[in-house]
């Protein structure tokens, strides 16, 4: 807009030059600059017309961009509350209720007594006791808690195949603990499978 301005000024200064002019041969060399500059301010009004309209085009993408972007977020937050709950879902547990009286080795350490509440992890007491059988990896694992983690104030890795009793153990030893001194959660892990 500017520009053309400008070329419209330049062309009134022209125009009055060409009125005013005594010489008869600067008449038409006027006359040819007017028009050169009327070429231009017509170029620069096609120049504004296709910017007017790029402009525009600009703003309308620019409003699609932030709705795009608006839905983008939305959609993000949606996602993350999903993994948030999933998460959750995925790491949800059951505290136990479980009674301690009576758990502990019996007939000389040959078995393990244990509420059956904690291997089902159920939070009700159900009073029934399980009695395991105290394998040579039971015992060793026992004493592993005891003489190298509990007395020495030390972190314990415990590492085996499936289903050998690391887990059972380890709970085991924790529920014989005295509760007046220890607290203990019990967390267990386990992949999911898909």
């Amino acid at each position: 807009v500017d520009e053309i301005k400008g070329v419209d000024q330049v062309m009134a200064d022209v125009e009055q030059e060409i009125s005013q002019a005594q010489d008869p041969n600067m008449k038409p060399v006027l006359i040819m600059k007017q028009t050169k500059l009327a070429g231009e301010k017509q170029q620069l009004a096609a120049r504004e017309k296709r910017l007017g309209v790029r402009e525009r085009q600009l703003r309308v993408k620019e409003r699609q961009l932030r709705d795009d972007k608006a839905k983008l977020q939305d959609k993000e937050a949606k996602l993350r509350e999903e993994m948030k709950e999933k998460k959750q879902a995925a790491f949800t547990w059951t505290e136990s209720e479980a009674r301690l009286d009576g758990m502990g080795f019996c007939k000389e350490e040959k078995y393990f007594r244990l509420d059956r509440s904690y291997l089902r992890g159920t939070n009700t007491n159900s009073g029934e006791h399980l009695l395991l059988y105290c394998r040579k990896a039971f015992l060793e694992q026992f004493r592993f808690l005891q003489e190298q983690v509990l007395e020495h104030g030390a972190l314990g890795w415990i590492q085996g195949s499936p289903g050998t009793g690391k887990t059972t153990t380890t709970l085991s030893f924790c529920m014989k603990l005295d509760r007046n001194e220890w607290s203990f959660k019990c967390i267990r892990l386990k992949a999911r499978s898909n």
